[in-house]
């Protein structure tokens, strides 16, 4: 079995903006036997406001994604339509690097003004793809 882990921003999005593509993307994994789908520890409070970035739930968040990271064989980040720089995802690029994890990373040119369009992000990644397709169809590879 191999494990994917689903990274992506999660501030300034709604949960739809955020987590649709990682919808698609475990039913995509889910019809493929040697694969599974492994997400962040992601939560909206009433005010829609996310937990686990500060608070009482900062430990258990930042300790489930380092494991998860860890734990994957492959790390997905997808920065299609991100507002705000992600520092989540910064450290997880971070953690991937340390613990030797290929980093499969969507980031469409046509977004000239993604705060991800970053050297850190491109030079971390081990290829950086337009799309969701295009990312699963180099996954499924490895």
């Amino acid at each position: 079995m191999k494990y994917i882990y689903l990274g992506g921003p999660i501030a300034g999005l709604t949960w739809d903006e955020a987590n649709q593509w990682r919808y698609t993307a475990q039913r995509n994994i889910s019809t493929r036997d040697e694969f599974k789908a492994r997400w962040p520890v992601l939560g909206w409070l009433e005010n829609g406001e996310v937990y686990g970035t500060s608070g009482e739930y900062s430990n258990l968040t930042v300790d489930h994604d380092r494991w998860a990271v860890k734990n994957s064989d492959i790390i997905l980040m997808n920065f299609t339509g991100a507002k705000k720089a992600s520092i989540g995802c910064s450290v997880e690029f971070g953690w991937a690097d340390a613990y030797r994890k290929p980093v499969v990373t969507i980031l469409p040119k046509a977004e000239t003004q993604n705060p991800h369009t970053h050297a850190f992000i491109t030079r971390l990644s081990s290829v950086v793809v337009e799309d969701l397709d295009a990312a699963l169809d180099i996954i499924y590879r490895f």
